[in-house]
């Protein structure tokens, strides 16, 4: 209402245009964000599974574990500052160290994974699982281990 006439400033028809296109307006955006909520929900869903034999029993000799966890902190840091996905954590036990990353595109997270692996004297029997969706989903079993350069 403009208080200096006592008249409405928009007559009902604009108004209810207005309400309208406000309306509209409003779906289109919902079903965007709708459209992107699944969008990253369904990338996120992809995996990288890191699986490193330990040569030192069931849950390997001390030192192992802990070159194990310097590579792991690499990793995580590269996984982070690249914005490829997220470093989820580790798995020591039954003879093995696994670790688990996910994000849009496993692709993606390996090749920011691989020049850190191939640093590392990985034992033979390594390899990485690129998971392209769910459990279950299609994978790629990637050998890891190289033996050349040393850290």
């Amino acid at each position: 209402m403009n208080h200096i006439t006592g008249r409405a400033i928009c007559p009902l028809e604009s108004r209810s245009q207005f309400l309208v296109c406000l309306l509209v307006l409003f779906v289109i955006w919902g079903s965007c964000v709708r459209a992107n909520a699944k969008e990253a929900s369904n990338g996120a869903e992809q995996a990288l599974i890191i699986t490193i034999p330990l040569t030192n029993g069931k849950s390997g000799s001390e030192d192992e574990v802990q070159r194990l966890f310097k590579l792991e902190d690499e990793l995580k840091k590269a996984i982070e500052h690249s914005h490829v996905g997220e470093y989820d954590g580790n798995e020591i036990g039954e003879g093995t160290f696994t670790m688990y990353a996910y994000g849009p595109s496993t692709d993606k997270l390996f090749d920011v994974a691989q020049p850190i692996l191939a640093k590392y004297r990985l034992p033979p029997g390594s390899r990485a699982a690129k998971r392209y969706g769910k459990p279950g989903a299609r994978e790629e079993h990637v050998p890891i281990g190289n033996g050349r350069q040393t850290k």
